[in-house]
């Protein structure tokens, strides 16, 4: 859904998901945080990191480089480098 620009499906997803108390990964949230970065919508990204705290996930260099890459093309130099 993300590479198709289908963000609402990938979040009825991730609600669907959640629902069912799926178990996620460090791939399901890079999936996510990539959706994120691709539709310019970075204000889930803190929310997802904390779920990954939570849930005792580490976030990964996929992970940290999506983030970064989003920032960085949005010239949002100071972002980047807070990650």
């Amino acid at each position: 859904f993300s590479h198709r620009k289908c963000f609402d499906q990938v979040w009825a997803v991730h609600d669907e998901m959640r629902a069912n108390n799926m178990q996620y990964s460090v791939v399901t949230y890079n999936t996510l945080i990539d959706a994120c970065a691709r539709s310019g919508d970075m204000s889930r990204i803190s929310l997802l990191l904390e779920q990954m705290s939570q849930e005792g996930i580490e976030p990964n260099v996929v992970t940290y480089s999506t983030i970064v890459k989003r920032y960085c093309l949005d010239n949002r130099i100071d972002k980047a480098f807070e990650v």
